[in-house]
């Protein structure tokens, strides 16, 4: 058994022990504390699972409605399964414990039987579709598609939650590379932003965070105070050539486009902005519109209804089935399965 607060200390662990002592001692149940862990060891003669769940039901209720009083403390318990014998204490408690942290997914204020919990490795195709919505997001993040952003952060921890692995560490290490991989593209575009300059403030505040929904609050302002900063960094930069590029593809998104027309617009040789957005930006300039139509047609996939073969015709393609080719090549989805996936 856990509890939480905001602030804990000497009095309101002690505060905690008495009221352990008091309503466990009522159902006759043995227990220790270790730090603020509070374990109890339930046996009772001709007992059943259920018998012994519906009693930690109890005691956590009657736990909460003292504690109410002084502060926002929230009691949790693991239930282990039922083991035979004083040797197998240890499995139990090991037990218990992992059927405890499940209470980053689930919540406080909540009894977790170790018998519900997923304790599942995590697949190859789960991995791999972990692996796209973090290079999606960070892609959405550098291209300050803000909708877009959104949408895939939000699927993001949806997606961790219906996941609910054993190993929250893993998870937590997933969210850190996001921030490393974000400042890693970002120092390429020579761009270096002071929301990302100390890791060991951002993998303290991912580490600290015992709940997934506070986990996710917390990322959510992060990413939109990294927004606020590129987008002063961008308004610094109105005149980079990739902004200038950017901004005569958004003006022209429904027209087929060609080099001559971006080099003149940016008063360049087609030549020189060839060589010259390569050397700024890493990516030719086809790579470069292509990722920003198909960045485009994921938010009117995600947040409008229009149909697909409209959504081609806005985006410049002259052709559905093309657009549709070029879609999957860049996502790994088709354009219905990724609204199917990600329309709100």
């Amino acid at each position: 058994m856990d509890f939480n607060k905001v602030e804990m200390n000497d009095d309101i662990v002690e505060l905690f022990k008495h009221e352990c002592h008091k309503h466990i001692g009522n159902f006759g149940y043995s227990h220790i504390f270790i730090e603020k862990n509070c374990y109890i060891i339930m046996s009772k003669s001709g007992a059943k699972y259920y018998d012994f769940k519906r009693d930690l039901e109890k005691i956590k209720e009657n736990l909460n409605l003292s504690l109410e009083t002084h502060g926002d403390i929230t009691v949790s318990i693991g239930l282990s399964r039922i083991h035979s014998g004083f040797e197998s204490i240890y499995n139990a408690s090991i037990e218990a414990q992992k059927a405890l942290s499940f209470m980053f997914y689930h919540g406080g204020n909540i009894v977790i039987p170790y018998s519900d919990i997923n304790l599942k490795k995590l697949d190859s195709v789960k991995a791999q579709q972990l692996e796209t919505l973090i290079v999606d997001l960070v892609d959405s993040i550098i291209n300050n598609s803000i909708n877009e952003k959104t949408v895939i952060a939000n699927n993001l921890f949806t997606f961790i939650r219906k996941l609910s692995l054993s190993d929250i560490t893993f998870i937590r290490i997933k969210l850190m590379e996001i921030f490393v991989t974000l400042d890693n593209k970002l120092k390429q575009k020579d761009i270096q932003l002071e929301q990302l300059s100390s890791k060991d403030l951002i993998y303290g505040e991912i580490f600290n965070k015992w709940k997934l929904d506070s986990l996710r609050e917390w990322f959510m302002a992060k990413l939109k105070a990294i927004d606020s900063e590129l987008n002063k960094y961008s308004s610094d930069s109105s005149n980079s050539l990739e902004k200038q590029v950017q901004q005569y593809v958004y003006d022209n998104i429904k027209e087929k486009m060609y080099l001559n027309d971006i080099a003149e617009a940016v008063h360049m040789s087609p030549n020189y902005l060839s060589s010259e957005f390569k050397k700024q930006t890493g990516q030719t300039l086809s790579k470069y519109i292509v990722d920003l139509k198909i960045s485009k047609a994921k938010e009117y996939l995600a947040l409008s209804d229009m149909r697909i073969q409209d959504i081609s015709e806005e985006l410049g393609f002259s052709d559905y089935r093309y657009f549709c080719t070029v879609f999957k090549n860049e996502t790994g989805q088709t354009p219905l399965n990724y609204r199917a996936n990600n329309h709100k």
